[in-house]
């Protein structure tokens, strides 16, 4: 029964990860395309 909680914790835990790499790579890249819009409209 044990080995089933672990499991599901660690699932937990993987989520959790990839949902925070998701959030950050998307800030980022919003980030990024307003810094180039940013750009484009000083030249």
């Amino acid at each position: 029964m044990p080995v089933v909680f672990h499991l599901m914790g660690e699932t937990v835990f993987w989520l959790k990860s990839l949902c925070q790499l998701g959030f950050v790579c998307f800030f980022g890249f919003y980030f990024w395309i307003g810094v180039m819009r940013f750009r484009k409209g000083k030249e």
